[in-house]
């Protein structure tokens, strides 16, 4: 009995101490999914925070896409006009330079020739000039000393027709305006005039086309600035959407490890309650069996002891007057404790129990030892 009350308490010992583990983990465990609720919260917050500034970076994406749009309708409906205009002034150009080549040494001599010149020639030559940079009116000296410039063809076919003044051009349209400007009346005069007439006469359609095209070809260079503005808008929500999913995708694996967490937490917390009232239990039966365990353990102390008195009670006391049994049995006691055998400080209660000593000794008057001593000559 006492190798099983031992063995019972000693299970018990442990079971306590797996409580004890089970219980700390489900603090840990509690403090762990606060930990993570918190996090978790903060994620969300600041994913609501990133969604709110992505979608202002996406409204200002689109507003400047749609500007962007309809510029950009716009710019290739220019485009494709000054494209048109350009395609038609450079052919021009460069037939007005091609026909350049026409007029050789002999050409310009003849014309250098002329004291006074034909109205055609000095016409064209004056035009010429204008374009050359001498004079609102030039003279036909001015047009000799032009005529006597060994680079007088390479001027004109390598002319700087990008920078051609208003002025210039104000100055030019008196001469050019003249009914008989151009390459047919030209004909009757010289091959020389013909290539000069139509040479006057493409500078002027570019420079007439150029000044059509430069305001268009800034507006094209400021729709360039917007199309920069709006690739910076669109990388900027582009950044701001992927840190959105980014956070996005971490809250939500956070939410996922929290629920799996508190899963996990219900369950411990289950088993706490239903170990928790085990352990009640034993807390309530430890000082119980701890007690019969003691006393289990002077029981087997004093049982040679009491089996010594109780036998010696037995076998002869029957013939000893009542008066003398007491005693002889104290004596018998006192003799046990000097052999080293202990006895029952009460052998009535250890061999009958408490609860049947309370009921003999309500039943009569005697003293345990006596009730004792009766019992034993009785068995």
């Amino acid at each position: 009995m006492t190798y099983v009350i031992h063995t019972g308490l000693k299970h018990m010992k442990e079971l306590i101490r797996e409580i004890d583990q089970l219980n700390a983990r489900e603090r840990k465990l509690a403090k762990a999914v606060e930990v993570v609720g918190a996090k978790s919260d903060e994620l969300h917050r600041r994913y609501e925070k990133q969604r709110v500034i992505e979608g202002k970076l996406h409204e200002a994406f689109a507003e400047e896409d749609r500007a962007y749009q309809v510029m950009k309708r716009a710019i290739d409906d220019e485009k494709r006009s000054l494209q048109d205009e350009l395609d038609q002034t450079v052919p021009e150009i460069q037939a007005a330079i091609i026909s350049l080549n026409k007029i050789n040494k002999l050409h310009i001599t003849e014309m250098k020739s002329f004291t006074s010149p034909p109205d055609l020639v000095r016409l064209v030559m004056q035009a010429v000039c204008v374009l050359l940079g001498l004079g609102a009116t030039p003279t036909w000296d001015d047009a000799l000393f032009v005529l006597c410039d060994m680079r007088f063809l390479d001027r004109l076919k390598y002319f700087d027709k990008d920078n051609i003044q208003d002025s210039v051009m104000r100055k030019l349209d008196k001469f050019i305006k003249h009914p008989k400007f151009n390459e047919d009346e030209m004909k009757r005069a010289s091959i020389a005039s013909t290539s000069l007439c139509r040479w006057v006469l493409a500078m002027v359609r570019y420079h007439t086309v150029m000044t059509y095209v430069r305001p268009k070809q800034a507006k094209l260079e400021t729709a360039h600035g917007h199309v920069c503005a709006v690739r910076a808008a669109t990388d900027a929500w582009k950044v701001c959407e992927a840190k959105t999913k980014a956070l996005h995708a971490a809250w939500t694996e956070s939410e996922q490890k929290k629920g799996h967490m508190q899963t996990e937490l219900l369950h411990v917390r289950e088993r706490t309650t239903s170990v928790d009232r085990i352990s009640i239990v034993f807390e309530n039966l430890k000082p119980l069996l701890r007690k019969q365990l003691h006393d289990l353990k002077c029981a087997d102390d004093t049982l040679i002891g009491d089996c010594l008195v109780l036998a010696a009670t037995a076998a002869y006391l029957k013939t000893v007057v009542p008066s003398q049994r007491v005693p002889l049995v104290d004596m018998w006691t006192e003799q046990c404790a000097a052999a080293s055998f202990r006895t029952s400080p009460n052998m009535l209660e250890s061999t009958l129990g408490m609860e049947g000593v309370q009921e003999l000794r309500a039943a009569c008057a005697l003293s345990d030892m006596q009730i004792l001593i009766n019992l034993s000559l009785l068995h």
